[in-house]
């Protein structure tokens, strides 16, 4: 058996490589990870059988090679060629005696790579649906007035600077306290950082009135970390109204689907939330101007009704004046007659009770043939209270009698 140096066993399979894989060819992978360097790109490429990697093989896209893609690929660029994601690219074999094999990849099928995403897109919009998730946030309400807001976004966010200013330089000068929780918002961090700052505000959401959601424009595969499971589901539960304004004008992600209510811009979102406002505060002037109608319809006819019981109130006093006078002008005519009658009637009273006192009196008494008997200057009034013997004076009207007591 023929012994090879590892020089010559290199340089073989060289050949055999290159004898082969004369063409290019295109080949399916995952993007493990992806470094840059002075412009030239190097990828490990992984097959994965569930969480198993299978296969694994190095790549590189050369500058010159880049420039032409990303002129290519446009937006999606940097979505297509991330962490995480799978490709389908085409390129060259390459084996190097030193450095080994590799692929000089020379193009990227970005439609590849959107319809395997558009396919897990929509199964996990279906595994939410079954859940019941789709429409659940929607259904909390917006308080009346919206002040407080918990924003998650990216510090260096492209839409984040124009929510801030358009939301707290406004016209209306309207006041918020908004509260920034930073989140990566492109990449494979978003779903691990999104999901513990919803953790962090749900801990508080007393302290909000909703949650925005707000990124920069991009390409619709800078919005694929949006279309996440756990985070769907995330916010599908909250508390809290979740608003999202990820920047995006025609794609809907699963964020947008089970968010509250979905903008297409963070400029939209604060918009939204001024005009939600505005709303309330032309309810309180429109219900201020129907009271204000209503009080001076009210006083209207409450005076008309007080000037109509003030004109009755003064007939009726001078109604009651009038009988009242006519009675005492009856009771002036009449009093002298009432009086004299009064006087007459005392009068005749008078006179009787005169003729009784004057019959009454003891000369009258005794002229009509009254006497009184006396006994020791005693009146008589029991003829057993007499003794026998005694000395009996008896007082006529034209004198006194004297005698004696037999029997």
């Amino acid at each position: 058996m023929k012994t090879y140096s590892l020089q010559e066993l290199n340089e073989f399979i060289r050949r055999v490589v290159a004898l082969n894989f004369s063409e290019s060819v295109w080949v399916t992978a995952e993007i493990g990870q992806i470094k840059s360097s002075r412009g030239h790109f190097y990828l490990d490429l992984l097959q994965k059988e569930g969480d198993e990697v299978v296969a694994q093989m190095s790549g590189v896209i050369w500058a010159m090679e880049y420039r032409r893609i990303q002129r290519i690929l446009g937006a999606n660029t940097e979505g297509v060629l991330a962490d995480g994601m799978e490709i389908k690219l085409k390129g060259r074999l390459d084996f190097h005696e030193r450095f080994g094999l590799k692929i000089i990849i020379e193009e990227i099928d970005a439609t590849f790579t959107i319809g395997k995403l558009e396919l897990e897109r929509r199964k996990v919009i279906t595994e939410l649906q079954r859940k019941g998730l789709i429409g659940k946030n929607a259904g909390l309400n917006l308080p009346s007035v919206i002040q407080r807001i918990a924003v998650i976004s990216s510090e260096t966010a492209a839409g984040l600077q124009d929510f801030l200013n358009h939301i707290k330089f406004n016209e209306s000068a309207y006041c918020f306290d908004v509260q920034l929780f930073q989140s990566a918002m492109q990449g494979s961090l978003v779903e691990k950082t999104m999901l513990a700052q919803l953790a962090s505000i749900k801990a508080i959401h007393h302290q909000f009135d909703c949650v925005v959601v707000i990124r920069g424009g991009g390409a619709r595969l800078d919005l694929t970390a949006f279309d996440n499971a756990a985070v769907g589901e995330a916010v599908a539960k909250f508390p809290l109204p979740v608003l999202t304004g990820i920047g995006h004008d025609i794609d809907q992600t699963v964020l947008d689907l089970v968010a509250n209510l979905a903008l297409k811009t963070p400029t939209a979102v604060a918009d939204f939330i001024l005009t939600h406002n505005l709303k309330f505060e032309s309810s309180l002037l429109e219900m201020g101007n129907y009271l204000n109608l209503y009080v001076q319809k009210r006083l209207d006819t409450e005076g008309g009704l007080l000037l109509r019981w003030a004109d009755l109130l003064k007939y009726k006093t001078q109604f009651a004046l009038k009988q009242e006078n006519q009675i005492l002008d009856n009771w002036e005519k009449e009093m002298p007659k009432r009086v004299n009658q009064i006087l007459k009637y005392e009068n005749n009273q008078i006179g009787n009770l005169l003729k009784i006192i004057e019959l009454m009196r003891i000369e009258s008494i005794l002229k009509r043939g009254f006497s009184i008997s006396r006994v020791n200057g005693k009146v008589v009034t029991d003829a057993n209270s007499v003794p026998k013997n005694a000395e009996l004076t008896t007082q006529l009207s034209n004198g006194i009698l004297k005698s004696k007591i037999i029997e």
